[in-house]
């Protein structure tokens, strides 16, 4: 009886705690378009694995040693990384304050000559080009992330350099897991630092390192020159431990439809071990004009069943997009229209959902947001200070999941 008490008034310490710096507390007076009241997680009770997750969480809270793995879906609002790197911030502050941030999944993004997350760095030598799941006809294999990069030269390289950007303040690592294809039998691949420990299997490298490093670097070398055959790299998983383990995959203009092309999504999925996983797609379907909805809905449904069919014990949370224009000036109705549509499959698919449109303001917000210097010019995207808005209202809306979970659990002890 004792210890159940005990464990009672260390929740209720926490959630206190909590309450006093939740982002809840963040001014959001200047922003007075927000329709805060909506701002919550929506169908949870009848949310598949839900109760799951905010059990971690609290196991988390009471010190237990837990690990929660968090995979969020999307396209370029999530491969920007300004949101996904506030919501790593946020996770890592209110959970993890003493602890290594993990820095996610890693994709040279610079060599495939896009735009890139602050938190690490890329660059190679050698012709390499690139596959993304958004190409109607790709003849190379993508995996989770969306895009992948690929060489035919006799000799190349590519290194990754993480960066002590909050809240990687120590992003060194141990052990990487590299994701590559083609290497057993045409290329010979090496790794820099010296590895003192290499495990090959179908999906690539696990590789342990002697000493702590910020970067790796791989080179490859073709064992014949006159065979044809490509190297494809998918991307890097460090390996540093943290209690929660946040992954962003996204891609420019990727729709659901994108993720079913990806061969290897399950296999990489499977790798990343999600408790929670978030779907934020539907804003690259609604930016046609001939929004086509079923097509939409049957994709994510598809997708839905394609993650629980590796993984049907995770969470999975899907997210509206925000109001949003055509062409930098046309109003786009088929925002909100998607967005009714992904409430739908929520309901179907038994997930719980977050609906950004509403939290946003509704139609014709985003002219208001765009007014507060929140959006980019082309009123589609929002900015850095957009993303980090748009991060903390996220943040709240799963403290305000999580908070009534703990409570729940003092109530019955």
């Amino acid at each position: 009886m004792k210890q159940s008490i005990s464990k009672a008034l260390i929740i209720l310490f926490l959630i206190t705690c909590i309450f006093q710096t939740s982002p809840a507390q963040y001014n959001y007076s200047q922003y007075k378009f927000l329709n805060l009241p909506e701002n919550k997680f929506k169908h949870l009770k009848d949310s598949t694995n839900f109760n799951k997750v905010m059990n971690q969480f609290q196991a988390i809270c009471l010190g237990k040693k837990k690990q929660i793995n968090i995979v969020h879906i999307g396209n370029s609002h999530i491969q920007g990384g300004f949101l996904t790197n506030e919501l790593k911030t946020n996770f890592h502050n209110y959970f993890l304050n003493d602890t290594t941030a993990h820095a996610g999944f890693i994709f040279p993004y610079q060599v495939a000559k896009t735009n890139t997350p602050a938190n690490y760095r890329s660059v190679a030598t050698g012709e390499w080009s690139t596959h993304k799941a958004t190409e109607a006809d790709s003849s190379c294999l993508i995996g989770a992330s969306g895009i992948s990069i690929f060489s035919h030269d006799t000799s190349a390289t590519v290194k990754v350099n993480l960066q002590q950007v909050n809240p990687f303040k120590n992003p060194d690592f141990s052990t990487m897991r590299v994701l590559c294809e083609n290497t057993e039998n045409s290329y010979k691949v090496e790794f820099s630092p010296n590895a003192n420990k290499i495990i090959k299997d179908s999906l690539g490298y696990l590789v342990h390192f002697s000493e702590l490093s910020d970067s790796i670097k791989i080179s490859i070398t073709k064992k014949n020159n006159k065979d044809s055959s490509k190297f494809i790299l998918h991307g890097f998983i460090p390996g540093n431990y943290s209690a929660i383990n946040y992954y962003a995959l996204g891609v420019n203009g990727a729709k659901a439809e994108s993720y079913l092309n990806c061969s290897l999504f399950q296999k990489h999925l499977e790798i990343l071990s999600p408790n929670w996983i978030i779907i934020s797609l539907g804003t690259n379907e609604a930016y046609n004009r001939k929004y086509k909805k079923e097509q939409f809905t049957r994709h994510l449904g598809e997708l839905i069943n394609k993650i629980r069919e590796i993984n049907p014990e995770a969470w999975i949370l899907l997210t509206t997009p925000g109001d949003a224009l055509r062409s930098g000036r046309l109003k786009n109705s088929n925002n909100k229209i998607a967005g009714k549509n992904i409430i739908h499959v929520a309901k179907k698919y038994h997930c719980s959902y977050w609906n950004f449109y509403k939290v946003m303001g509704g139609e014709g917000s985003i002219e208001k947001w765009s007014e507060n210097k929140l959006t980019a010019r082309d009123k589609l995207h929002l900015n850095k200070k957009g993303y980090i808005l748009k991060a903390n209202l996220f943040f709240d809306a799963f403290l305000e999941t999580l908070l009534p979970h703990l409570k729940e659990q003092i109530s019955k002890e």
